[in-house]
């Protein structure tokens, strides 16, 4: 391939891959449903990042109950923590929820592009 193509070809994949990553994110913004709570970020957040927070620091805290010691100030501590997060992760999956239902013919096109542009990017690169 020659050189310019394969120069703009990139320059084109990463303009559409970033677009269409900012859709997404657009589509998954929302009204932080739990404002105020220790839990979660700001008054506007994207779903998909405090989920997965939520995800990450659910299986931190659940190793206190799996293999430690079920007392103490650290265990009621992050018992406590573990139960707000498990209780926030599943606000934020129904809110998901909720949102891909209502947006699934864009959400699934915008997936499909994402996934050909970033297969033609790595392509590219690897020329």
């Amino acid at each position: 391939m020659d050189k310019e193509v394969r120069k703009r070809l990139v320059t084109i994949c990463e303009m559409h891959i970033s677009n269409l990553e900012e859709q997404l994110r657009k589509l998954y913004t929302i009204e932080n449903p739990l404002r105020g709570s220790d839990v979660a970020g700001g008054e506007i957040i994207d779903v998909r990042v405090e989920l997965e927070i939520c995800r990450r620091l659910e299986e931190i805290y659940q190793r206190i109950d799996i293999d430690g010691a079920n007392e103490g100030e650290t265990y009621d501590m992050y018992h406590s923590y573990s139960f707000h997060t498990t209780k926030a992760k599943e606000v934020f999956e129904a809110r998901k929820l909720k949102l891909e239902l209502q947006h699934t013919a864009e959400i699934k096109n915008i997936n499909l592009l994402l996934e050909g542009f970033i297969l033609e990017l790595n392509r590219l690169h690897k020329m």
